[in-house]
């Protein structure tokens, strides 16, 4: 797989509690033929030491579901932020066209 352009995705996403924030990401090929998804996420609550989860669905062409990623890590304080680096771990990394991802926090 060619190195691809980072497909950009800038928006702002809120977990559906409104304790974190992914504050950007972008996802593409890189110079090892792995497909990345990188960014940052923010905890927006007051608690500390709060557990991440990040979700990424991965599609092809005709927008069919390829495959899923979970990854977990800690953010420890209020107000903090936390960069992020998941790589594809499937066979399919050719096959990629488009992707969703979503964060949630672990536990209550």
């Amino acid at each position: 797989m060619p190195t691809q352009p980072m497909e950009k995705q800038p928006q702002v996403i809120t977990s559906e509690d409104k304790k974190l924030q992914i504050l950007n990401h972008a996802a593409g090929g890189d110079q090892f033929g792995c497909y990345t998804l990188k960014g940052a996420v923010r905890n927006i609550s007051p608690e500390a030491e709060v557990g991440v989860k990040m979700e990424v669905d991965y599609f092809d062409a005709d927008g069919v579901k390829i495959d899923s990623v979970i990854d977990t890590f800690v953010i420890p304080f209020p107000g903090g932020s936390r960069g992020f680096h998941i790589i594809y771990p499937g066979n399919r990394h050719d096959d990629i066209r488009s992707y969703t991802v979503s964060v949630s926090k672990i536990g209550s």
